[in-house]
């Protein structure tokens, strides 16, 4: 169960990064009743796959996880591409007769009738909607599924350790210190609770454990 959840969350969150910018470009195309020429689509195609791919590279390197393969770039790529290409490709006029220019640039235009283009807006708009609808729960969905550990939690488990916890260094003097002694180094130490420290051998350090 938590595999699939986690592949429907990983598909989604990839689909929204790589479907939203060239979802944007389609509303702005049916808003303005102008389309894109074919070079212009894979401008916009191409430029936002190495973008959104960066992004994820950088993630990636952040995080510390292995690279992805790029199977995602090239589906989503030609799904964006197959999108602007059928609902925002610009009609180039044909050529005509003089007598038939006038007629050819109305129709021009008008490439978009009336009904079709409000119906590629509803589509639009609402698949745009249920991105963004997706993208926010999964923000929630990660902000609940993270432990949140509130201050006064927080400064207990800290005192609990400062109380409890010391630290044994290799360097022969037989002593314990508290995290924040300066003699504590850190660099190749033991963590023991006090009474196991003192069992041991050890003694307090005179600066840190008075």
């Amino acid at each position: 169960m938590e595999l699939i959840l986690y592949f429907i969350i990983s598909t989604t969150i990839t689909a929204t990064a790589y479907l939203i910018v060239p979802l944007i470009c389609l509303l702005i195309a049916h808003k303005t009743n102008r389309g894109y020429s074919p070079a212009t689509i894979n401008k916009i195609v191409i430029f936002n796959s190495i973008v959104v791919w960066l992004l994820f590279r950088v993630e990636d390197i952040i995080s510390g996880e292995d690279f992805q393969s790029g199977a995602s770039v090239i589906l989503w790529s030609w799904v964006a591409y197959k999108i602007l290409k059928k609902y925002a490709l610009r009609e180039e006029p044909e050529e005509a007769n003089p007598e038939e220019l006038e007629s050819e640039k109305t129709e021009t235009t008008n490439s978009f009738s009336s009904e079709a283009k409000k119906e590629k807006q509803r589509t639009s708009t609402v698949v745009v909607s249920i991105l963004l609808a997706l993208s926010i729960v999964l923000n929630v969905y990660q902000y609940c599924a993270t432990p949140q550990l509130d201050n006064n939690s927080l400064n207990q488990k800290l005192e609990f350790f400062d109380e409890h916890v010391v630290f044994v260094e290799d360097d022969g003097t037989n002593l314990y210190h508290k995290y924040d002694c300066y003699r504590f180094v850190g660099d190749c130490y033991w963590a023991y609770n006090i009474e196991n420290a003192i069992y041991i051998g050890y003694e307090p350090c005179p600066r840190c454990c008075n």
